[in-house]
């Protein structure tokens, strides 16, 4: 993942980076999963204890966009109370096509399909709407 730092974030990482301990930011460079569509005991000690980076979310831990958009929250929150500044990293196993988690949004075309278009402006613009 590439930030784009403005003078004032940059001081602001800078600050936070020199705060962590070696295990704060060995923590950071994970990216774990869990079961279930609520936060766990499992997951929330990875948050306070171990100071994980980031959440994937796969199948079962979605039911809705409503109920994801509130996990979400809720993990943001307990991951603030415990180091503020610094956000999870929430992503998921969304792959378009075939592997689609999210219910209720809108599906893209696998890459599959893309390439078989041979066209990268459409690839562009494909990733340009599921990035937005």
């Amino acid at each position: 993942m590439f930030l784009k730092l403005r003078n004032g974030n940059k001081n602001k990482l800078e600050n936070l980076l020199s705060a962590m301990t070696l295990r704060e930011k060995i923590g950071q460079m994970f990216q774990v999963g869990f079961i279930g569509t609520k936060i766990t005991s499992e997951i929330s000690e990875m948050i306070k204890g171990y100071h994980i980076g980031g959440i994937i979310y796969f199948k079962r831990n979605i039911k809705s966009l409503e109920q994801i958009s509130n996990l979400s929250n809720e993990l943001q929150i307990l991951s603030a109370s415990k180091r503020p500044g610094l956000p999870l990293m929430i992503s998921t196993d969304q792959e378009g096509g075939m592997v689609s988690r999210l219910v209720g949004g809108t599906h893209f075309p696998g890459n599959m399909i893309l390439g078989a278009t041979r066209n990268v402006r459409l690839a562009k613009r494909d990733g340009q709407a599921i990035t937005r």
